[in-house]
């Protein structure tokens, strides 16, 4: 992710990365669903995106909370500088120039010897990062759009060997709470052990950059997705969902892009 090293900017920018075919679950037509990267740690943008959610309450309670814990993280990242932003990746899905879904991975963390790793796992890889937060809603409830978190996941698939990841480890919502856990096999996730762990277990590594309320006493379903399994998925997702990459130019005003 490109950051600016200049704090005083009032434009908060943002590069359009590529363009994917989704679908209406109501009427079957297509929709197309663009992906823009987030480039500036300014957190102007992050005070609207929060302000705006009480657009999306229709959404249940778990997943509002995932979103507001998102765009929690999104805003302290935003607010940090420095060199560990350079691998971080806040990826936005759009539809008619209204967000749809959030992405944040690759949050350095420290292990328990001091050492910047990617994965909150235990005894990580050094090349294993972690998807750190997904969410997605309905832009508009008369027209729900299916697909929205398979664009943001096939496009960040396409960044983990460009940042030098091979494996990319998440922490699953519980099935009985939510389908995240059959969402993230049918992308190529699978579950590790037979264990359901704590969010924030005394042994995980602990992210560089979070909010004091994350949510460490929930339980969630531990999950990787291999090399093997991210370039296939990418392909596939591609392929099928008609992924068209936009011509890389300069960042643009984000305001541009999106109304909130």
């Amino acid at each position: 992710m490109k950051v600016s090293s200049d704090y005083h900017s009032p434009n908060f920018r943002a590069k359009l990365l590529s363009r994917w075919l989704c679908s209406s679950k109501i009427t079957g037509e297509g929709r197309n669903i663009c992906i823009a990267s987030l480039e500036k740690h300014d957190s102007s943008f992050a005070d609207k995106f929060i302000k705006s959610l009480d657009n999306y309450t229709r959404m249940d309670s778990i997943k509002k909370d995932i979103l507001t814990e998102a765009a929690g993280t999104m805003k302290k990242i935003l607010e940090t500088g420095g060199d560990m932003l350079k691998k971080i990746k806040i990826f936005l899905a759009i539809w008619n120039e209204t967000p749809c879904g959030i992405l944040i991975a690759n949050i350095p963390k420290e292990d328990e010897y001091g050492n910047i790793v990617y994965s909150s796992r235990h005894n990580c890889a050094k090349n294993e990062t972690e998807l750190d937060w997904l969410a997605t809603w309905t832009p508009n409830p008369e027209d729900k759009i299916g697909g929205i978190g398979k664009t943001l996941i096939g496009e960040y698939f396409k960044t983990v060997g460009e940042d030098k990841f091979r494996d990319v480890y998440v922490r699953s919502e519980l099935p009985e709470n939510s389908y995240a856990q059959s969402f993230y096999e049918s992308l190529g996730f699978e579950v590790i052990g037979d264990k359901r762990v704590l969010w924030g277990a005394k042994t995980s590594n602990k992210a560089l950059i979070r909010k004091e309320d994350d949510p460490v006493n929930d339980r969630v379903i531990p999950m990787i997705a291999t090399r093997k399994n991210i370039k296939r998925t990418f392909h596939l997702l591609s392929e099928n969902m008609n992924r068209q990459e936009i011509a890389e130019g300069k960042s643009t005003d984000i305001s541009d892009l999106i109304k909130i």
